[in-house]
């Protein structure tokens, strides 16, 4: 399942178009809402060796998943969410459209909430690297 789903597994009610974006909406939602990003997309390694003799390049995809409060939300009403979140993403997420399947997956550093200047509401963040075969 891709992030999208793995979030509405983890949180079942969440609407999938309702609460979760590519980029921070505008304008803003009144409830809390998810924001999924690309934020990287490297390569690990030059070559993976396989069997047979190609060797395609092992990459690696960096989404960052952040959590926006709703109005008037507390940063302590914020951070049960985000821990489930930070606890189960990296377990579930088996997939990320437009790319080969994935190899693996890992939570990469975290963004604890924390008031954000722009929207004045909290957020928080899980990023997860995953690994495919391109």
């Amino acid at each position: 399942m891709n992030a999208a789903q793995a979030l509405a597994q983890l949180f079942p009610t969440l609407v999938p178009v309702r609460d979760i974006h590519e980029a921070r909406p505008t304008p803003l939602p009144t409830g809390a809402f998810w924001v999924i990003s690309e934020i990287t997309d490297a390569a690990r390694r030059d070559y993976y060796p396989e069997v047979g003799g190609a060797r395609p390049q092992e990459r690696t995809l960096t989404l960052l998943i952040t959590l926006y409060g709703k109005e008037g939300w507390k940063l302590s009403d914020l951070r049960p969410i985000w821990q489930a979140a930070r606890a189960g993403l990296a377990n579930l997420v088996t997939e990320h459209p437009g790319y080969p399947p994935l190899r693996g997956i890992t939570r990469g550093a975290v963004l604890p909430p924390t008031p954000d200047s722009d929207t004045r509401r909290p957020l928080a963040a899980v990023r997860l690297i995953c690994v495919y075969i391109e």
